[in-house]
């Protein structure tokens, strides 16, 4: 007897051209800046306050307009100031005060207007690796995560220590204008430290030059359009140490003809691989118990749910599996070839 579709993604089966919406988004500036942010809360019971940015020492340089906040939520821009030979680390609520808020992190709720102070610190070179003053970054618990990359080389080494700490993260705030290197079309090539676990959300979406990926055995999570839109990318090495990978991870990667998913990986939250136009392969390792592959599609263990159809398979006709009960997020995307889908009853 066959079982019944329970669930399919909006739009994401029938439309099999469909683009992936456009991850992240930004606010803009000039003069007083409003950061409404249209978060739904009542203007009525919300006091309006500005926040002044500081550079807190003689010796730094540039402008920050101040800041007209309309509601509860929003998050804060990137700094602007420089000071030669330091880093910027965050925001202190007091002049000799440690970082409270990091860059585009969610900004506070305030009824009085608020003076953000810069903090800043000498760098120090990482360890075999570009030099620390062109990261952004903070320290937790002994730990280093990489907040931004400043800098501008094509070929950068992420270093394997900062401060004598941990480079472990690639720090994702929500934000995908933010990520450590969003919108870098001139990378070329990264290398990544062995101490690296986390690679945030959007770390490389759109570094439209990036050709290769080759990450260590210590990363264990890659975030949501972490590496989407990187046009030229046609290699991802996934390490063994990987469990989870995040919705769209590598969406619109027009010239990636393969993905090898390891064992290690228990967690795909959508598609990781929509829009990827050439795309005529997903390899699951044998000994992987979360996900399968039948008929060249990728599906749950249990075979009852599709995560991803390669949208460069051949073929025009695709025959679900009699198991199939639901369909992932964008499945079918960009499938182009495809004109019948059998569904089962």
């Amino acid at each position: 007897m066959k079982k019944k579709l329970k669930n399919i993604s909006a739009g994401m089966l029938i439309l099999c051209f469909a683009f992936i919406s456009a991850c992240g988004g930004g606010s803009g500036g000039g003069g007083t800046t409003d950061l409404g942010s249209g978060s739904g809360e009542s203007d009525s019971v919300f006091t309006p306050y500005s926040i002044t940015f500081d550079k807190n020492d003689g010796l730094a340089s540039g402008i920050m307009e101040k800041y007209a906040v309309k509601s509860k939520s929003l998050l804060l821009p990137t700094c602007k100031f420089k000071k030669t030979g330091y880093v910027f680390k965050g925001w202190a609520t007091n002049s000799g005060g440690g970082v409270v808020y990091l860059n585009n992190a969610p900004a506070p709720y305030s009824e009085n207007d608020l003076v953000l102070y810069a903090v800043w610190t000498e760098p120090v070179s990482g360890a075999a690796g570009t030099a620390a003053a062109d990261f952004d970054y903070f320290e937790v618990n002994g730990e280093i995560t990489i907040t931004k990359y400043t800098g501008s080389d094509t070929d950068v080494t992420i270093p394997p220590t900062i401060e004598a700490k941990p480079v472990t993260a690639l720090y994702s705030s929500g934000n995908s204008v933010s990520a450590v290197f969003y919108n870098n079309t001139t990378l070329t090539l990264v290398v990544f430290p062995d101490s690296l676990t986390s690679i945030g959300d959007s770390a490389f979406a759109n570094c439209e030059s990036l050709t290769q990926i080759d990450l260590p055995d210590s990363v264990t999570s890659i975030g949501d359009f972490a590496f989407s839109d990187c046009y030229s990318l046609t290699q991802i090495d996934l390490p063994d140490s990987l469990t989870t990978i995040g919705g769209y991870a590598f969406a619109d990667c027009r010239r990636l003809a393969i993905l090898e998913i390891p064992k290690t990986v228990t967690t795909i939250t959508a598609n990781p691989v929509a829009g990827c136009s050439v795309l005529r392969e997903i390899k699951v390792h044998p000994e992987n118990k979360h996900f399968i592959i039948q008929n060249g599609v990728l599906l749950t263990f249990d075979a009852k749910k599709i995560i991803a159809y390669p949208a460069g398979k051949s073929g025009t006709v695709y025959i679900c599996p009699d198991t199939v009960t639901s369909i992932g997020d964008s499945a079918f995307a960009n499938c182009e070839s495809l004109t019948q889908i059998d569904l089962p009853d």
